[in-house]
């Protein structure tokens, strides 16, 4: 196995470069970033996408880069679509060419929120946000392009990285303040990026190709993620309910978006932890408990 990881410094990158290495296998990593000695790959720039996938030559391609600045996309929309899309659009290109399996990602975000009982495969999308298009311009373009692919999508992702944030650290951060308001509107399940990892390492070798949602079990509010996270290391800090419309923010997000794992277990009898448990386990890796 010769993977190649696009977006190694993410979160999720990160968690596959340390799979790898754990498994004694060394992966070719790149980033956008220049933040470590990866290689730089622009995946906007089809050209180079085409030279470095020839020069590498890959087993496989795991794309864990995306722009997921969601209230900037609504300005920002062209390097939005740029990444999220033409991003994938090459990848796919590339890897159609050299008959390589792409990995990708997307988000719950695809939806509009108004389901009342979690997201399947073959619910139909419709997007608040920029970022959201930019999303199924990804997907849209992966489907079409490549016919040995994995499409999963994915929601409220966290894991570990010094390079990259996530709802957890963002929390922490707002809790030195001593009081902070937190959304009870916005539904959906965290989603572990270890899960994550093992879910689509166990597909590749599985060689079950296709198109997956894929979230940690049980649901929760962001305002309940948060008393969860406070209440278990203790923190001294007053918790406020909020509404998505007290923070007047950019883009609008889905009120609900749990996504139903169904086709996992199905397919690969993977059974995926509860959110509280995933959160417990990133805790401990973080040396917070």
């Amino acid at each position: 196995m010769r993977p190649l990881v696009i977006g190694a410094t993410g979160q999720l990158g990160n968690e596959f470069v340390r799979y790898f290495n754990n498994k004694g296998i060394t992966p070719i990593c790149t980033t956008s970033s220049g933040r470590s000695n990866f290689h730089n790959l622009d995946i906007t720039d089809l050209r180079s996408v085409l030279e470095f996938i020839n020069e590498t030559k890959p087993t496989v391609v795991i794309n864990c880069s995306a722009y997921n600045l969601v209230d900037k996309a609504e300005e920002d929309w062209q390097t939005a679509f740029s990444v999220n899309g033409l991003g994938v659009r090459n990848l796919a290109i590339a890897c159609q060419e050299h008959k390589i399996p792409l990995v990708h990602y997307s988000t719950d975000y695809v939806f509009d929120g108004t389901k009342k009982e979690p997201y399947t495969i073959a619910d139909k999308e419709n997007p608040l946000s920029k970022y959201g298009q930019s999303k199924i311009l990804g997907e849209q373009f992966l489907k079409s392009l490549h016919n040995r692919y994995i499409l999963i999508r994915v929601s409220w992702v966290f894991g570990k990285s010094e390079y990259s944030t996530n709802f957890i650290k963002k929390f922490l951060s707002w809790a030195e303040r001593g009081e902070v308001r937190v959304s009870i509107d916005e539904i959906s399940a965290p989603t572990y990026t270890k899960d994550i990892v093992n879910v689509t390492i166990k597909l590749l070798e599985t060689g079950a190709f296709g198109f997956y949602h894929l979230s940690n079990e049980g649901e929760c509010s962001r305002f309940e993620y948060a008393k969860f996270i406070a209440d278990t290391l203790k923190l001294k800090v007053k918790l406020y309910e909020a509404h998505q419309e007290d923070f007047n923010l950019p883009a609008k997000r889905p009120k609900y978006s749990k996504l139903s794992n169904f086709g996992i277990h199905q397919t690969i009898g993977f059974e995926v932890m509860h959110w509280k448990e995933a959160v417990l386990e990133y805790l401990k890796e973080e040396g917070m408990l």
